[in-house]
């Protein structure tokens, strides 16, 4: 099974986490042939970039302020749009402009797969991985297969007290119409369409966009869910990570969690 694994990262934050996660890819990450690992960089490249994992899949890195025009286009239209104000601690609801980085690399990466597979068929499935998630141990391909099963898309959704689920990974099929998710998500982002919605952030457009009955019902999509503590508003609901199949796996440090990752 060969998959295409997509991330971004600012590049001042490379050394912050991005780094000391993604050498936890290198260590850790065991794919078929034929895989690769997409990174999208926001600014310069950084110093130590990999060039491949232990195992052999390739890292393959692009700018996303020179090779994504969604993005730039995204950023001269909409970058001064005013923000509401928050209560202290919920700015991230409308922090949209970093958020974009993640939209457009996925957008992206979902194009090249589609424009590839309309071709010749080449990855079986997409998996996207925030930069701030490490591995604690091997993820093969085989594993992947069984996260994703005989569904379509595999994910950690929270449920409605929290109105929208957690993006920091997201396994998806490449077939048929499938990454189209992530090339609607960057147009309602570029159209402005964002700024209707009650948050602005990437999450909350996502969860959206696969709550839509034409996503699931009219085409026949199938959700797993991989997060068993959905209805939770507990701490544990805000980090899925921690209760689901993903937990042996993958650590996430979401949030206040980086400041101790490199201590």
């Amino acid at each position: 099974m060969k998959t295409k694994v997509v991330t971004s990262f600012n590049t001042r934050l490379w050394e912050k986490y991005a780094k000391t996660c993604i050498t936890t890819w290198v260590d850790h990450l065991k794919l078929d042939e034929g895989s690769v690992v997409e990174v999208w960089i926001n600014g310069p490249f950084p110093e130590g970039l990999p060039k491949q994992t232990k195992s052999g899949t390739p890292f393959q890195y692009k700018l996303l302020d020179t090779q994504s025009e969604g993005w730039q286009y995204f950023y001269a239209t909409w970058s001064q749009h005013p923000k509401p104000e928050t209560r202290p601690g919920q700015e991230f609801k409308f922090n949209f402009i970093p958020f974009s980085c993640k939209v457009y690399a996925l957008a992206e990466a979902a194009w090249g797969v589609k424009n590839i597979q309309n071709k010749t068929p080449d990855f079986d499935t997409f998996l996207w991985l925030d930069a701030d998630v490490s591995m604690t141990k091997d993820v093969t391909s085989s594993f992947l297969a069984s996260i994703i099963d005989n569904c379509h898309l595999a994910w950690l959704d929270r449920g409605e007290p929290w109105r929208h689920g957690e993006t920091g990974f997201i396994l998806t099929r490449t077939e048929g119409s499938l990454l189209d998710i992530f090339l609607n998500q960057a147009n309602m982002w570029g159209s402005g369409q964002l700024f209707f919605m009650s948050e602005w952030h990437d999450a909350f457009t996502f969860s959206s966009l696969v709550s839509l009955k034409e996503f699931t019902d009219q085409q026949n999509y199938i959700v797993k869910n991989l997060n068993i503590d959905m209805e939770s508003q507990s701490e544990q609901g805000l980090y899925p990570f921690k209760t689901s199949i993903l937990a042996p796996y993958f650590e996430h440090y979401k949030g206040g969690l980086k400041e101790g990752l490199n201590k």
